[in-house]
């Protein structure tokens, strides 16, 4: 039963410790309904904008090569390229208008880093995809894919700083009203 305890609290430490970490700990700064929220919508996206990719995909499919295999030859690394640019322009377009235009409630912990990270993405996909003569293909498509799901990352992140803003304040309205209540109740309870 001792274990438990230890297990638990080395669990809490790992915890805070992602949550000081400047990419990683950008989700725990909204409530786990926005977070929830914005996974399922950046999901739909993501979805829709890679339908070209599925239905270029589908017909070529047979029966000696795998889909995954079907979808490893389609992808080259200026496709996926493409697609980090165009998943990073809304990201750089609300970070930036977050920082230039402050809402009422503070941007979300990690916020400057993920812009930055935005830029440097955004600057290094152009770069590869002018570069025609890449020197190690392979090691520049693992590049290419990371840099690619860091794109959708950071997507998410901007849904969810903008889906946070009705949220905050839906949440701050509730806390009031909930804390009026409590101090009505107990100021009935003094005066009886």
């Amino acid at each position: 039963m001792t274990i438990a305890p230890a297990i638990l609290a080395a669990g809490k430490g790992i915890l805070k410790f992602v949550q000081r970490v400047p990419f990683l700990g950008s989700p725990f700064s909204f409530p786990f309904a926005v977070a929830w929220r914005g996974l399922v919508e950046v999901l739909i996206l993501w979805f829709f904008s890679t339908l070209p990719i599925f239905f270029s995909i589908l017909p070529k499919i047979d029966s000696d090569r795998s889909l995954s295999e079907e979808l490893s030859a389609e992808l080259s690394i200026n496709l996926i390229l493409v697609y980090t640019s165009a998943f990073l322009a809304p990201v750089f377009y609300l970070l930036f208008a977050r920082v230039i235009w402050p809402r009422s409630h503070k941007i979300f912990g990690g916020a400057g880093w993920v812009l930055i990270g935005t830029l440097c993405i955004m600057f290094l996909s152009c770069w590869l995809y002018q570069n025609d003569r890449i020197s190690n293909p392979n090691s520049w498509r693992t590049v290419s894919t990371v840099m690619y799901f860091a794109s959708i990352y950071f997507w998410w992140l901007a849904i969810l700083d903008d889906r946070n803003s009705v949220e905050f304040e839906v949440i701050e309205r509730q806390a009031e009203d909930a804390f009026a209540k409590a101090a009505a109740a107990r100021q009935q309870g003094t005066h009886q």
